[in-house]
């Protein structure tokens, strides 16, 4: 019940309890939630703006040689993928 209401940012003092002694309850916070309208998350905002797509050259991008390790790795997948492929 408490991840809820933090997850949510709700105000618990603005939700009626009904629990023993007025305590919230997790059916409370459900129908406080269902009652009020859905604000869109940050993720689903972030979802709705549209990203450009970076390009090579583009001012701001930035190209650095890849380390040894990353080359190994790199060397070592693309062996594995044409292997498979055979």
């Amino acid at each position: 019940m408490r991840r809820l209401v933090e997850e949510n940012k709700l105000d618990p003092k603005v939700i009626k309890g009904t629990g023993r002694d007025g305590r919230l309850t997790k059916e409370d916070v459900l129908a406080h939630m269902s009652s009020v309208s859905p604000q869109p998350k940050a993720a689903e905002v972030v979802k709705k703006i549209p990203v450009p797509i970076s390009k090579p050259g583009i001012e701001g991008v930035r190209r650095e040689p890849m380390s040894r390790i990353r080359k190994r790795i790199a060397e070592t997948l693309v062996t594995a993928q044409q292997l498979r492929r055979c």
